[in-house]
């Protein structure tokens, strides 16, 4: 059962403060532009909340499901999303540098035009996500799944932990930078 919304008004407000909102139930909520850097997301249940260009600066979430959020433009740099389900989010244009998304779920997520280097999807569950022109230098891909992912326009030149394996399960093109002698599959059409 959700919170009603003075509930979620209110939470968001204690969030804007760099507050906790653990295991708080966000699902459906629009918060988009919302302030929520240095906040206690722990658990947090958000389902298909929108968080266009919230500002999640240093937010912990780990454990957070949030599965079909839209975080177009949001600002996750310096964020924990260790084992948090982000099953088909949006996250196009996102700022996620040096944020942690390991053992995340991803499959199906857009992570297209975002900035994520630094960050860690060590043992992440990336399979069928697309990665289309993001920055992903330093990243840290070891272990993580790419079965199906769309990599074209990547720059994945300065990643870590990448191997041929993971790398052919994937899909890219001519533009997609991988390191060293790594090749990609090309993608078919859609």
């Amino acid at each position: 059962m959700s919170a009603p919304l003075d509930q979620h008004r209110e939470a968001a407000g204690t969030l804007a403060q760099g507050g906790s909102c653990k295991r708080c139930d966000l699902t459906g909520q629009d918060l988009t532009e919302a302030d929520f850097a240095n906040a206690d997301l722990t658990g947090v249940t958000a389902l298909g909340a929108t968080l266009v260009r919230a500002r999640m600066y240093r937010v912990n979430a780990d454990g957070a499901d949030l599965r079909g959020a839209n975080m177009t433009g949001a600002v996750l740099a310096n964020g924990a999303f260790t084992d948090a389900q982000i099953d088909m989010a949006t996250l196009i244009d996102a700022d996620a540098r040096w944020t942690n998304f390991k053992d995340a779920e991803l499959s199906a997520a857009n992570l297209s035009r975002g900035d994520f280097r630094d960050a860690s999807f060590r043992d992440a569950d990336l399979r069928g996500a697309r990665l289309t022109r993001g920055r992903f230098e330093g990243a840290d891909f070891g272990g993580a799944d790419l079965d199906q992912t769309d990599i074209r326009g990547a720059d994945l030149s300065g990643a870590r932990g990448l191997t041929q394996a993971q790398v052919g399960r994937a899909c890219g093109d001519a533009s997609t930078l991988l390191p060293g002698r790594l090749i990609v599959p090309v993608c078919r059409a859609r």
